[in-house]
Parts: C-alpha cells; sequence; structure tokens
C-alpha cells in the first residue's frame, strides 16, 4: 500500500509553526511504519499558517485534484480530522468523496474507517467534525474578544495607519506586571492636511476625482509615491471615523481564492464595526466623518440592485448547485458558472462560464417558442385531463371511504360528549381521545377539499394566460424576471451546454403574472424540453 500525507497549521502567535510540520509529518510516518505502508514524498501535502476553516487552501486543493486525477496513493494519512477540516459542513461532503474515490483516510488520532460503510464510524466521524467546528467558532471568539479589548484601549491590532497618521510604538505593563510594545497612532504634519482638505471639499459638494485633481496639484502623493487617485479618496470618505481619531476596528475581512491567496477586501455592515472614540488626535469631527459616510451611501444605492435575470433557477447538472454570477467589470464581461465548482473542483467538474447576454437571450427564446407557441399549452393540458379521467374512479372510491370516516368521527365526538356531560365517564379519559379524533376529522376535510378541487383550464384560460405571459415578457426588468422564476421550474445545464428546461404550470402560476387570470383551475403539469447553447 501506497500513502500520502497531509499535514496543517493556523496561524498564530506564541506557536512552533515550523517544527509542528514536521511532528505531524513523523507522526504520519510512523503510522505508515506500523501498518507497513510506504509513503510517497512527491504525496506530502502541507499547508502552513491556513486555518482549516475552509477548503480553499492551496496544498489542499492540489491534493483533491491529484485524488479526482485517480493518480494518487492508496491512503491518505493525517495526525487528525481537524488538520483536513474545522467546517462541519465541508467535512461531511469531502470525507465521503475522498473515499469514493478509492482513497482511504486514516487519522494517527481518532477513529479511522468508511463513514459510508459503518454508522458507528459515521457517526464518531460527524461528532468530531462538529467538535472541531465549535472549536474554532469558540476560539475565534476568543480571539475576537481579546482584539476588541485591544482596540477599545486605543491600541493598533495591526495593519497600517490610514493616511495622515503614522505608527508610534509605546511601552505598556499589563496587571502581570510584564511589559508589552503596543501600536498607536500620531498625526503625519505631511499627509494630515490633505485629509483635512479633502473632507471640507467633500461635505461642499466636490467630487472625488475633482479633489484627487486638487490634492495632486498641490504636490501630495500617496505612500507608495503615486499620484492620488479618485478611489482612494471616496474609500477615505466610505470609512471617515478614523479620521475622525475614532479607533475603528472589525470592518473588513479579505476572502481567499482556490490557491488561498488573499483576492477581495469584503466590508463587513457598519453595525459589526467596533468604533471608539477619542483614541488618538483627530483630524476631523465626528460630525464631518457621518456626514461624509451618509453621503456616500446615498450614493453607493444609485443603481445598487445586480440585473441577473435567471439566477435562482440555473443548476448545474453535474453536482446540483446553483449557477451564480461571475463578473470582470473592467471588460464588462459577466458569466454564470457552477457555484460548487467555485467552491471547490472536488465539488463538481463543471468548469464552464455561459456567458450572461447569450444564455439569457436563449431562454427567452426557448419560452416564447414553446410555452407561448400555439398548441404547446393545450398538448399537455390534454394529457392532463386525460390523466385525471383515468384517476376518476380511484378518486370516487377514495372519496367515498373519506366519507364514511368522516361520518364516524362525526359521530364519536358527538357521543364523547354527551359523555363528558352526564359524567358517564372521566372528563380526563375522554379528553386525550376527543383530540385525536378532531385531529384527524380535520386532516379528513382537507383531503376531501383537495379531491374536489381539482379542474382543469379551458381554452379561454389558456389564451388569456399566453396573453399576460407574452405582455410580461416584453416589460421591464422586474416584472420579466417575476414571470419568468414562477412559470420555470428549474433549467439544468451541462458542461456540453445542453439545456433541460422544467416548466411548471399550476394554477398558481397561471394567478401570479402580472394580470392574473380568474378562476384558471389548477391542473399542476410538469413540462420539459431541451436544447443547447454553442460554445463560448
Amino acid at each position: 500500500m501506497i500513502a500520502a500525507i497531509y499535514a496543517r497549521y493556523s496561524s498564530g502567535q506564541d506557536r512552533e509553526q515550523s517544527s509542528t510540520i514536521e511532528a505531524q509529518i513523523a507522526m504520519c510516518k510512523e503510522k505508515a511504519l506500523a501498518n507497513g505502508w510506504e509513503v510517497d514524498s512527491d504525496h506530502i501535502y502541507v499547508d502552513r499558517a491556513i486555518s482549516g476553516a475552509t477548503v480553499n487552501r492551496p496544498a489542499f486543493q492540489e491534493m483533491l485534484t491529484a485524488i479526482e486525477s485517480g493518480r494518487f496513493p492508496n491512503v491518505l494519512i493525517t495526525k487528525d480530522d481537524s488538520r483536513l477540516f474545522r467546517n462541519e459542513r465541508e467535512a461531511g461532503q469531502l470525507v465521503e468523496w475522498i473515499w469514493s474515490q478509492g482513497v482511504e483516510i486514516a487519522y494517527c488520532i481518532g477513529q479511522s474507517g468508511d463513514p459510508s460503510k459503518n454508522d458507528d464510524v459515521w457517526f464518531g466521524q460527524r461528532i468530531g467534525h462538529l467538535v472541531a467546528d465549535f472549536n474554532r467558532r469558540k476560539n475565534a471568539r476568543i480571539a475576537f474578544a481579546h482584539q476588541e479589548m485591544n482596540a477599545k484601549s486605543g491600541y493598533s491590532n495591526g495593519g497600517k495607519p490610514p493616511f495622515g497618521y503614522q505608527r508610534k510604538e509605546v511601552e505598556v505593563t499589563d496587571d502581570a506586571g510584564t511589559r508589552k510594545t503596543k501600536v498607536v497612532f500620531e498625526l503625519n504634519a505631511k499627509e494630515a492636511p490633505a485629509i483635512r482638505f479633502a473632507f471640507e471639499m467633500y461635505l461642499n459638494g466636490r467630487g472625488g476625482l475633482q479633489i484627487a485633481d486638487q490634492l495632486n496639484q498641490q504636490g501630495y502623493k500617496t505612500r507608495g509615491g503615486n499620484p492620488i487617485s479618485k478611489s482612494g479618496v471616496l474609500d477615505w470618505f466610505r470609512r471617515p471615523f478614523a479620521f475622525a481619531g475614532a479607533r475603528v476596528w472589525n470592518v473588513s475581512f479579505w476572502q481567499k481564492n482556490a490557491e488561498g491567496k488573499q483576492s477581495r477586501r469584503v466590508f463587513k455592515p457598519r453595525e459589526e464595526w467596533v468604533i471608539v472614540p477619542d483614541s488618538h488626535p483627530a483630524i476631523i469631527t465626528m460630525e464631518q466623518a457621518e456626514q461624509a459616510y451618509q453621503k456616500t451611501q446615498q450614493h453607493s444605492r444609485v443603481g445598487q440592485k445586480a440585473q441577473y435575470l435567471l439566477t435562482g433557477i440555473l443548476k448545474c447538472r453535474h453536482c446540483g448547485y446553483n449557477l451564480q454570477m461571475k463578473s470582470y467589470m473592467p471588460r464588462n464581461e459577466a458569466h454564470y458558472v457552477c457555484s460548487g465548482r467555485r467552491q471547490s473542483a472536488a465539488f463538481c467538474g463543471n468548469s464552464r462560464h455561459y456567458d450572461k447576454d447569450q444564455l439569457e437571450e436563449i431562454v427567452m427564446q426557448e419560452v416564447k417558442e414553446t410555452i407561448l407557441d400555439a398548441g404547446y399549452l393545450e398538448e399537455y393540458y390534454q394529457q392532463c385531463l386525460e390523466e385525471m379521467k383515468k384517476e376518476e374512479a380511484e378518486s370516487a372510491k377514495n372519496i367515498r371511504l373519506l366519507q364514511q370516516q368522516q361520518r364516524d368521527l362525526e359521530e364519536r365526538i358527538d357521543q364523547a360528549l354527551e359523555m363528558m356531560l352526564d359524567r358517564r365517564l372521566p372528563k380526563d379519559k375522554l379528553v386525550s381521545k376527543l383530540q385525536e379524533d378532531e385531529k384527524r376529522l380535520a386532516e379528513i376535510t382537507d383531503e376531501l377539499e383537495h379531491y374536489g378541487a381539482k379542474t382543469v383550464p379551458n381554452q379561454r384560460d389558456l389564451d388569456a394566460f399566453r396573453q399576460q405571459l407574452n405582455e410580461a415578457l416584453d416589460q421591464d426588468f422586474d416584472v420579466r424576471k417575476t414571470a419568468l422564476h414562477t412559470l420555470i421550474r428549474k433549467i439544468e445545464v451541462d458542461e456540453d451546454g445542453q439545456l433541460d428546461f422544467d416548466f411548471y404550470l399550476a394554477s398558481d402560476v397561471l394567478a401570479s403574472t402580472p394580470t392574473a387570470v380568474q378562476n384558471p383551475g389548477n391542473c399542476s403539469l410538469l413540462l420539459s424540453s431541451n436544447m443547447a447553447i454553442p460554445s463560448s
């Protein structure tokens, strides 16, 4: 048996980061030796200073790709389950996937075994996943609390000081008498006037480009020696409270790409920010900071709504995940891509990008050439009518049976009430039985209403629906999207560009068009069609 090894440690202070990897690998090699396995040196995967909270780790993703290729050792050895995962949901999916690829997972510490073949192993491992996830969350909260205390004390939690300020190291003594070096912010005499000037201009109605031009003409530069940009200036106004002397913390986090590298800064809602006033010298007032922030929020709301017609109904045929939008604004490009594939290549092999405009145009064309084509609805509703006729005999039998049960229950309930009034039986012996009978009676009543409600729309209803849907598809984006999402149950897309449409036509769908059909009936049908889109 040939074995691979995976080792990982999270970033953190006071940790022997180099030796922990060596210790993990040594432990895994001892496990291999004890079992007579040979470790393949080409398959030792190491992620350094990366949390297990996500599977988006460079070495881990490389390992998954190797497993998927089929050129991977028979066994994967790791110290314990938390080295592979600290996210319970991802662990549950990927552990079973790794085993399904013919790769055995062996832990140096903890219970090993195929969870799909042994319920005890499955339960034990899932409990382990939950415990690891719980510990990760708890440690994150503890770290957050320590950082919050540090921020509220006026000290930096790391990172560069904002423009207009500079770092200053100070010596402090904690409660235990230990001297530590902390970082505070002090004014940068050369940069601070630029901040004051920029906020005065912005609050007097000047735009970001005009302010940047004025600052550049006055000789101000970024710390890298480059001209000050419009986007840089506007960023001051979006997060202005640090310039008012407030320590601002927990504002954003960095998303990582599949290689584990920081790819995009994501800003949190303001209610999650930690804002501690009077932490360092102010360049502007807190009132000016608030005015600037509110002004940026008003501007950012204009045109903020994304115009994606098919989100929520496009499904990847390979993994069942929704397709989501991936945009590249510099080139004005937008594509629908599999969200499962974006999460991990192990979840899905569909790497295709479907051009947004092309795919939406094809879907609109398909709707107009099928559902709106004369005869299409009539054909399927005729099938529905024929199916209903076949079921009528069975339905009549069920209705008679339910009606008899309804009468029996009503009679039994009346008798029980009389016994309670006459005190022939103790009340406590009858109450629970009465409750059961009344619950069953309500269920039977609902079933009878369901049987009695089945009808089929007539030709006039179908014509009206077709006309109203045509009108909805020619209106603005919101109306068009609503019409499509009430009409289309899902569209499955595969890597070859094959589209499988499921149209769900029922009374609630017919009645949900902008001008609803009156009394359209409620015969429900699942209609299907398929077509292919060209490669792009």
